[in-house]
């Protein structure tokens, strides 16, 4: 029987109390073994419940604490623990919508160093290449680049880094969305976001 972890989810969380329970049940409805998929959480100094909600669901292999609040730190720590030969990074306030999500992307990026991964959202409809939770990645592609611990646009910084590296941006598509993005969420970094550029 084969082992290999063929996927590892890594899942920043800073106090996401009345958000996680979307990604986790979908992730509790994914059909698919589970073997060949790990689930890690790295708890950004959260100082909510949690990581109560997600022990509740009993879908992590790993819930990791980071005593820095940095989201960044927070996916770099996930990295250095996971296994698996692909690495998608996801948001914890959103969740996944098709329930052969996981599978399907297992399935489609085999062979290829990155994805790219169609997402809906309630109110977010532009175009942007720097959100990581689009891709996934091999894990020989990400090979030592890591995000920086500063924020916001630490996903701007790492995706930089990984295209100087792959040097194109076109890459295959799946076919459909399977991940939903809860764009401007209050406490959010891209809600941090906005409001600082609004504020210059």
């Amino acid at each position: 029987m084969d082992n290999r972890i063929e996927l590892s989810v890594i899942v920043p969380c800073f106090n996401l109390e009345p958000f996680i329970g979307d990604l986790l049940m979908s992730i509790s409805q994914q059909k698919l073994a589970d073997d060949n998929v790990e689930y890690i959480f790295v708890l950004d100094s959260c100082t909510d419940n949690t990581r109560n909600i997600i022990e509740e669901y009993g879908v992590a292999d790993q819930i990791i604490e980071c005593s820095v609040h940095s989201c960044g730190l927070a996916r770099n720590i996930g990295l250095e623990a996971s296994h698996g030969e692909y690495i998608w990074f996801m948001d914890g306030d959103d969740w996944l919508i098709d329930d052969y999500a996981i599978a399907s992307v297992i399935e489609f990026v085999k062979g290829k160093d990155m994805i790219k991964i169609p997402f809906l959202s309630d109110k977010y409809n532009c175009k942007c290449y720097a959100m990581v939770w689009q891709y996934c990645f091999n894990r020989e592609l990400i090979g030592d680049i890591r995000f920086r611990a500063q924020q916001p646009a630490e996903d701007n910084d790492f995706m930089d880094k990984i295209f100087e590296k792959r040097a194109s941006k076109n890459m295959e598509e799946f076919a459909r969305a399977l991940y939903f993005y809860r764009y401007l969420r209050q406490g959010s970094n891209m809600y941090r976001f906005k409001i600082l550029q609004e504020d210059i």
